[in-house]
């Protein structure tokens, strides 16, 4: 249930980012666009009524295509940006189906040794051993303390130096080591 809840949630964000991005945009550029237009139009008007110059008339009506031009190119690559963003939009709504059906008991118990291992890698950032508990760090996930027994282990283990230092806070000196050995 938890899944299917969080499969939801994504789907919305990621339409609801998409609709925003490209609806926003283009409220801003239909009415610059046409009001522009409009300006062009009412200076044609001023012209044919030899109200403005000739000279005039022509700056002003470069001015103007120029802007409507540069506007007609960001709504042309807006509306590109919105086709790959569906694209995309679609493929994520593929992959939730795909991520929404599998079953990881299923792919665990299908999956090789080496497989598992990976899984394991990708998903576990560390363990850190404790006298009677381990420490599991997981991938976008709190710490998690583990009893021992838990995991098929006795209570009372001790390390023996493999895998780095000890995780269990000592009292003795560090350098005291060094000093009797030098």
């Amino acid at each position: 249930m938890r899944n299917c809840a969080t499969f939801s949630h994504l789907r919305g964000l990621a339409r609801g980012e998409q609709e925003d991005g490209t609806a926003g945009t283009a409220r801003q550029t239909a009415p610059r666009l046409a009001n522009l237009e409009e300006r062009r139009l009412k200076l044609l008007e001023l012209f044919y009524a030899d109200q403005i110059s000739s000279d005039l008339f022509s700056e002003q009506k470069a001015k103007f295509s120029r802007q409507i031009a540069a506007l007609r190119g960001s709504r042309a690559e807006q509306e590109g940006q919105a086709a790959r963003s569906g694209e995309l939009l679609a493929r994520f709504e593929e992959v939730l189906v795909v991520l929404s059906r599998m079953s990881i008991e299923d792919m665990w118990e299908e999956a090789a040794e080496r497989e598992k291992r990976v899984l394991v890698g990708e998903l576990i950032e560390k363990i850190t051993l404790f006298p009677d508990h381990l420490e599991v760090s997981i991938a976008g996930a709190p710490k998690m303390n583990v009893t021992l027994q838990e995991v098929g282990l006795r209570a009372g283990l001790q390390s023996r130096g493999v895998g780095g230092a000890s995780a269990t806070p000592s009292t003795r000196d560090p350098w005291e080591t060094w000093l009797i050995a030098v």
